[in-house]
This record gives C-alpha cells, structure tokens and sequence, in this order.
C-alpha cells in the first residue's frame, strides 16, 4: 500500500534537517569541484539572507525576481525569499543570449508579476539599471504603483547571528505558491505557472516512488540551467528532499566542452544522470576519442531523455558510441513533463529498451491513427539498428515515436480530439493531463486560465496518442502544417530532415507559410549552413537546397525556394535552447532573414 502524500513543503524539510552537515551538493566550475553543501550550509545561509530581505525591503506583491546561475548563490537566495514568506521567480541568465532578448524576458516577467526586487549578479544588474536609466525602458516595465526596480546583489550578506534565529522563518502550507516558473518564451512571451508547495512535494514523491531513484544508493550528474523546471527540480529540490547526492556543473561548462559532464559521470560513478535531447546529440559529436577511451559509464543505471522531441537516432548514436564504455542501453529513460506539471507526468520502464513505435506515415497523416507500419512486425522497435535490419525494417516508409512510457501514480492522462470528445487508443489527438502536480494555472493571466482546463484535467497543447497505456508524443498543437488537408508536425518535418549527415539538431526549423497558390499552406525550411568536422561537402548553396529538397520531398513536398539557407547562429533559441519557432516564422515574413547565397 503506498504512503500518502507529505502535506509538508520542501522547507519543512530543510527546516528538519538544518543540523545536517552530509555532503549534498557538489558544485562545479570549469572542470573544478569549487564547492560542496549541506543541509546546514543551504539552512543556514539562506535564513541569513531571507532576514536581511525582509529588514531591508518592502517586497512589493510577495514576489522576488531571481537570476538563475547553477552556483550556491542562486540555491541560498531561492530558499531565502521563500523563507522570508515570499514568492521566488528563477530568471534565465544571459549566457547563450543576446542583451536586448534577455531584457525583453526580464521586461515581460517583470510586467507580469509586477515585482520590485530582483537579486542578480552584476551584469545583468548594470544592464537593468542601463536600460532604465539611459533608455527609459522600464516606463514599461516599472509600474507607478509598484516603483523603481532595485538590483539586491547575489551574495547578499546577513549579520552573524541571524542563522540562530529559527522563530522568525516563515513556514507556507501546502497551497502556498512555492515559486513561479515562467517558459522559455519558445511560443510567445513567456508565462508564469503557479507551483505550489503541494504541486512540488507531490511530484517528487511521485518521482521517488516510481522505483527509479535509490537514495542510499544513486549519485546524480547534472548539467542542466536551474531556471528552468528539469534543472530546478532534479538538481536542487529532489538532493533536498531524499538526500540524494548530487554533483552539478553549469550548463555553460557543458555546451563548449561536453566531455566535461562524460568526465563528471565516469569519476563520480553516477548511477542517474539526464537532459533533453541536444544534450545526448552533442555529448555524441563532440566527445574525443582520448576522452572517450578512457570513460567508464557502466555506473549509470537511468538516463532520463526529456523536456523536448526525443529523436530515436540521437539516441542510438549514444547508446552505440558509448556501449565500448560500458553504457547499457536500458539505461535510457524516456519521459514526458512540463512546467504546468511541475515537472514529470510519464516515465518510461526501467531495465528494458525504450520502445519505439513504428507507425505507417500515410495513414498517420491522412486519417489520425497510428498504425503499424507491418502488423507481423511487433510496434516495440528495438533502438538497436541490427534489429531493425532482421526485422526488415524501411525507415523511409514510417515515423519512428518514442514511447514517454505511462502516468506516474494518480497522474491521468486523456487524448481528445477539438470538440474534446476522448479519442480510442492509436488516435492522434489533444493531450490533457491531470493529478496533484498539476499547476492550477498561469499567474496573473485570467486569458491563458479561462479555457485551460477540461472536465478538470489541463490542456497541454501537445498532440500525441494511447497505444497499450504509453503515452507517444507526435509534436505541437501550434506547430501543425495543413497541407491539402493533411495535418504535419513541423517537428516531423524537421526530424526527417535530420537524417542528412550534415544538418545538426537545432539548426534547422520548419514552419507553415500561406500559400499564394492556394488557400492552404506550405512548409518553410530554415537551415543553417555549416558542415561539421569528418564530412566532405563541396556542394554550392544551390546544390545544397537541390539535394536537401530532394531527400524531404521522400516525406513531403518541399520546394528549393521554400528553404532558406542561413550562417550559422541566425536560428533563435528560446533560454533553454529550444528553437523559436514562431518567431523564426515572423522573422521570415518580415524579410529579417539574411539568406547565404551562391558566391
């Protein structure tokens, strides 16, 4: 019989273990261990601070802006709003992004929540006070009613004799807001959804119970940004909870030098490690053969693939690059979550192969359902590609979808289809999803909330079907093409094209454009153009459009002058590294594309 949930929070946690002095967390910095926490460490540092923000500032609207950094700073002045009994709201840095982009997320974040206190580090506190200072921006950002924005720096120092007083912490209950976690902004400006402490304790408890974590056993590797939910929750919140050790380096470290995590994993002998897809991609292409040879990842027993499409090729590449090496290609765990979730809603199954469902593309596309390409061919395809070559198997002649596997305890899933009538299994339609880490909405957005919900389960926005309980996700909602009344994913496009050897995973977009022809719609291909290292290429950008519209058009009709061709570094990515594809689309019907072109 499984426990009931904790109705506690995750402070009441750290509150009961604020004596512990166990190593936790392991914090990295350019290949170097710069720092470890514990209990006590986080406890203590975190009651300083949340003192000195509550003798020192009027918090309009309980809510803190944070700048998010995988460092120590960031961990103790998260649980210092919280303690102070204030809402925390991680912000994306600005690694990876450009000035007038990151304050345009600040500007929106800030807009929404109405907020007048932001601790971040010095760049970005420059930047902020520049923009309201030189340019007048924050007129727009900085309601009157709310006053001028103040820059708290991230070390913020508390008297020595703070840490002893316990009896002035703020302990929420369960349907307290824990934090605010706004998107990446891939679709549109971002949005805050509303955590509360209930929502958290009951998806990490979901976590821990599903049998895939083993505190007195498991050390985790993480590399993901804490803005964002995958990283706040595993690298942070789950070591909180269970005392599960954890050794963190920063997502900065891992995209110019992904050798460093391969490094990481094999000398802590990480039994759990985890990313999106890219993460695997670029471990793939970027891992040297000294490094490698001298790897062992026989240690690691789950590695979760979540928070964007999971691309079957991408994860073949890895299980057979990384097999010399003692990597078990059980090991993968597929999975499916989101922020309105907390984090997770599916897990795939544990010591077995992800299963991956071999569906017949013109049925898929023609009529919604998901049927076997070959019903003498069981639907669990093997990641192994010598499998598929016993089987027969034609890659050309179906769409390969990783199963998310099924709901975690008391989570619930439906498929609907527009009129959210609830579609049989095999059918393609709206995904909803329900249970006790489900968010109750977004904050502050009466228009995202009205029609969010169905029969109390949420909309997701994502397309996806049933087959034997397992959940597969066939892409977006918003990214759907209608071409002669075919609906395609862009996702689908953009994975087909994929195949080449030289186009690299988020660098390339699909999206729909009118056509002039017709009252339909027709795909747009951006590519950017940079032919990585081991491969000859010497085709003109013409030869290029020519071959790649030859090898999509297998899959669907795409036209050399509907793909534009880019230098590398013109695709837009939201903070957490996916494509944005709405605003590639807008960018491209404005004429705001620089196209490569034949010399």
């Amino acid at each position: 019989m499984r426990m009931s949930y904790d109705r506690g929070t995750l402070l009441d946690r750290l509150f009961r273990k604020r004596n512990c002095t166990d190593p936790l967390l392991h914090l990295y910095k350019s290949g170097v261990l710069i720092e470890t926490l514990s209990m006590s460490d986080i406890y203590r540092n975190a009651l300083a601070r949340s003192l000195f923000i509550r003798n020192t500032y009027d918090v309009k609207n309980g809510i803190v802006l944070i700048e998010g950094c995988n460092d120590s700073n960031f961990i103790y002045n998260f649980f210092a709003i919280q303690l102070a009994g204030y809402v925390p709201v991680p912000l994306p840095s600005d690694l990876w992004m450009e000035d007038q982009r990151h304050l345009e997320i600040l500007r929106s974040i800030q807009t929404n929540c109405r907020s007048n206190l932001l601790i971040a580090g010095a760049r970005t506190s420059e930047k902020v006070a520049g923009d309201f200072n030189d340019n007048e921006c924050f007129d727009v950002l900085l309601d009157s009613d709310v006053g001028e924005l103040s820059c708290l720096p991230v070390a913020v120092k508390g008297r020595d004799n703070d840490s002893n007083q316990s009896e002035r912490i703020v302990l929420p209950v369960g349907d307290d807001l824990a934090h605010l976690q706004f998107s990446s902004g891939s679709t549109g400006l971002p949005k805050g959804v509303m955590i509360s402490h209930s929502n958290l304790m009951a998806n990490i408890r979901q976590i821990y119970e599903s049998g895939r974590v083993n505190v007195d056993s498991d050390v985790m590797v993480s590399w993901l940004p804490v803005h964002h939910d995958m990283g706040l929750v595993t690298s942070i919140f789950m070591p909180i909870y269970g005392g599960l050790e954890t050794h963190m380096m920063t997502p900065y470290d891992f995209a110019t030098n992904p050798n460093r995590w391969l490094r990481l994993i094999s000398t802590t002998k990480a039994t759990i490690i985890h990313g999106p897809n890219t993460g695997y991609h670029l471990s793939v292409k970027k891992v040297r053969s000294a490094t490698l040879k001298k790897l062992d990842l026989s240690s690691v027993r789950v590695a979760l693939c979540a928070a964007e499409p999971i691309n079957v090729a991408t994860m073949r590449q890895f299980c057979d690059v990384f097999d010399c090496v003692g990597f078990q290609a059980t090991a993968i765990l597929p999975a499916y979550g989101m922020a309105e979730s907390t984090l997770a809603v599916t897990f795939g199954d544990l010591d077995s192969e992800m299963r991956i469902d071999y569906i017949d593309k013109d049925i898929f596309y023609s009529t919604g359902q998901a049927l076997p390409v070959n019903a003498s061919v069981s639907v669990s395809v093997s990641v192994n590609k010598a499998v598929d070559k016993e089987l027969d198997i034609d890659n050309s002649d179906g769409i390969e979808l990783v199963s998310c596997g099924k709901p975690l305890f008391e989570n619930v899933i439906r498929i609907v289809d527009d009129q959210d009538n609830v579609l049989a299994e095999r059918y393609v339609g709206n995904i909803l999803i329900g249970g006790p880490c489900v968010s109750r909405g977004y904050y502050n957005r009466p228009d995202l909330n009205e029609n969010l919900f169905c029969e109390g389960l949420l909309r997701t926005g994502d397309m996806g079907y049933l087959a034997d309980g397992e959940l597969y996700i066939s892409g977006r909602k918003k990214d759907m093409i209608i071409i002669n009344g075919q609906n395609i994913n862009a996702e689908e496009v953009e994975n087909q094209v994929l195949k080449l050897p030289e186009i690299i995973p988020g660098r390339l977009v699909a999206f729909a454009t009118s056509n002039d022809d017709s009252f339909s719609e027709r795909i747009h291909l951006v590519v950017e153009y940079k032919v990585p290292s081991g491969i000859c290429l010497t085709d003109s950008i013409g030869q290029f459009k020519a071959r790649l519209a030859s090898h999509i058009s297998r899959f669907i009709t795409v036209k050399q002058e509907h793909i534009s061709v880019v230098s590398r570094g013109s695709i837009l990515h939201t903070s957490s590294g996916k494509v944005r594809r709405l605003d590639m689309k807008i960018l491209f019907e404005n004429g705001g594309l620089t196209e490569l072109v034949n010399e």
